[in-house]
């Protein structure tokens, strides 16, 4: 265990990428924790059979020697947290899971609240975050949920029907600033994306991986209003369980690439006219698909 035996910490996670990372090292160094686990956090961290207690109330943060948390976008529990640490003078972690807006996922009430010590997954990730951040300790390590997926790999994954999936991005969610700037709705993303699968796979088999951020009935009725009655909503949660069951994985510049490639899928990432948005790095999927 190193540096982080006896050790007790105190875990903020909400938000799906940096629960995924979090308690696959937590699983793996055996370590004990309390926290605030909130949103799909909860689902994952008891999917992965981690015991622990939450704490509705951040003063607990006194009691322990460190704050590891999650950079969300649809909670500031992460946030919070890293201001009671150093409320309390204790040290905080933040684990990056991801390319982009690395600021911003520290932006709470008009102010920057940044952690003592930055970890990142890759060598893409650790040079943006060098960029953004000058004064902070940036720590590469291997992205622990990464190394689970390699284990745990379908090998030798034959499927004669082709099952295609593709991953929404909530383009109309305005905080995310896609449709101000990149002008496109989630509706003309799916019109584009199932006219091309319906011309170049040939299938029927369709499914939708619906974004955290959105609800389902929003697809229902855009499914039911388009006729688009091959389309299937995808309610697996379990990524391993989810991308073991197709052969394609069509999204826009989403943590779901490099997870998919990982498990052997055919990936193909949405080309966006703007170099500002295209940030999964290359390696982490197949090919841009221009539609």
């Amino acid at each position: 265990m190193g540096l982080f035996e006896k050790k007790i910490f105190f875990i903020a996670c909400h938000d799906a990428g940096g629960a995924e990372i979090i308690s696959s090292w937590l699983k793996k160094k055996k370590i004990k924790f309390f926290g605030t686990i909130t949103g799909p956090a909860k689902n994952i961290f008891k999917r992965k059979n981690l015991k622990f207690i939450n704490r509705k109330n951040l003063s607990e943060i006194k009691k322990i020697d460190l704050v590891l948390a999650g950079s969300g976008w649809t909670s500031k529990n992460e946030v919070k947290a890293i201001i009671t640490a150093k409320k309390f003078k204790k040290k905080s972690i933040c684990f990056l899971d991801h390319w982009r807006n690395y600021k911003s996922r520290f932006y709470y009430k008009k102010k920057y609240h940044y952690p003592d010590e930055i970890w990142v997954g890759d060598k893409y990730a650790k040079k943006e975050a060098k960029k953004n951040f000058k004064r902070i300790k940036i720590k590469l390590i291997n992205n622990p949920y990464w190394d689970f997926l390699k284990k745990n790999k379908v090998k030798n994954k034959i499927q004669t029907n082709k099952k295609i999936l593709i991953a929404t991005n909530n383009f109309d969610e305005g905080k995310f600033l896609f449709k101000k700037k990149l002008k496109i709705t989630d509706l003309q993303y799916l019109n584009k994306t199932v006219n091309y699968v319906k011309k170049n796979f040939k299938t029927k088999n369709i499914f939708l991986k619906i974004h955290p951020s959105e609800k389902k009935e929003k697809y229902k009725q855009i499914i039911k209003k388009h006729k688009y009655s091959k389309i299937k909503i995808e309610t697996e949660i379990d990524i391993i369980k989810l991308l073991s069951k197709y052969t394609s994985l069509i999204a826009c510049e989403t943590n779901l690439l490099p997870l998919a490639k990982i498990m052997g899928l055919n990936t193909l990432n949405l080309f966006i006219n703007n170099k500002n948005f295209r940030v999964v790095p290359k390696p982490y999927f197949d090919k841009y698909l221009y539609i």
